[in-house]
């Protein structure tokens, strides 16, 4: 556990070759879940892996809702449509946003065709910035460059989303 400026971060460290389970995830959803209603929190929010497996299906599991955030390559496409397709079969309403967009911009629009196409909100591009390396490099998180104003905006988003 560590706090931050936002609050407290529920996290596990992971020893070379240890799984990631959705065991390990259940736990520290339940530890912070405590956490927040002893605090009365508004909000939780759970940074899920990659991918569908054990993993991402316990940090989906009882969310209001997923910000599912794409590449723009082929194979985030193919990643975007099987987190989807486990929303779906989860009842767990996706959103979405574009990170790096500006790096393959017909590949962006191929993902927000996808995402008119199922009836994903669109929440947000977010734009490559050579800030956001220096930032994480730091231990800071994204400042006021390009990257850090479209994250700021995808936030405001989502809040309103969450709200609607």
């Amino acid at each position: 556990m560590t706090r931050t400026a936002d609050g407290m971060m529920f996290h596990a460290r992971l020893e070379p070759g240890e799984g990631n389970s959705g065991k390990l995830v259940t736990l520290l959803k339940r530890r912070a879940r405590e956490h927040a209603l002893e605090k009365s929190a508004a909000l939780l929010l759970v940074d899920g892996p990659p991918g569908t497996g054990c993993p991402a299906i316990a940090a989906l599991s009882g969310a209001d809702a997923a910000l599912l955030i794409a590449e723009p390559s082929r194979s985030g496409k193919a990643d975007i449509e099987r987190i989807l397709a486990l929303c779906r079969r989860m009842n767990v309403p996706p959103v979405m946003a574009i990170n790096r967009w500006d790096l393959h911009p017909g590949m962006a629009e191929e993902l927000e065709e996808l995402a008119r196409e199922e009836r994903v909100p669109m929440l947000g591009r977010i734009p490559f910035d050579e800030g956001v390396h220096r930032c994480a490099a730091s231990g800071r998180v994204v400042d006021a460059g390009p990257a850090g104003r479209a994250i700021g905006e995808l936030w405001t988003s989502l809040q309103g989303f969450l709200r609607d």
